[in-house]
């Protein structure tokens, strides 16, 4: 979730944070943002690919599934502006979060459940 939501920061960020500090220009290199799209995505998988072992939630995977094609499209597709790509890039990320949202809650439903046992 940590990842997530720090790509969403940088997402929304990064072309601010570059237009102020010209050292900082590196954060909005095409390879950075590859990069930092790949983490979140194997971070993300790892980490809920778990909990839906545990509670067996699906809505999970939706959200990843959203997560993913957004945050790929955004680094894969030309789009006709940056807030097109700012856009698709938020999304990605905020669906991300939103299935480690879903993840952490089916999870504390689940241990409840476990402990009344």
């Amino acid at each position: 979730m940590t990842a997530s939501i720090l790509c969403a920061v940088h997402c929304a960020a990064g072309a601010a944070i570059a237009a102020a500090i010209p050292a900082m220009r590196i954060i909005e290199s095409e390879w950075v943002e590859r990069l930092m799209v790949a983490i979140s995505l194997v971070m993300a998988t790892i980490a809920l690919r778990r909990g839906v072992a545990l509670h067996r939630d699906r809505r999970v995977y939706v959200a990843l599934g959203v997560g993913a094609v957004a945050l790929v499209a955004s680094r894969a597709i030309e789009f006709s502006s940056e807030r097109m790509e700012l856009a698709a890039s938020l999304l990605g990320a905020t669906a991300l979060v939103i299935g480690h949202v879903i993840n952490i809650r089916a999870l504390r439903r689940c241990c409840e459940q476990c402990e009344r046992r």
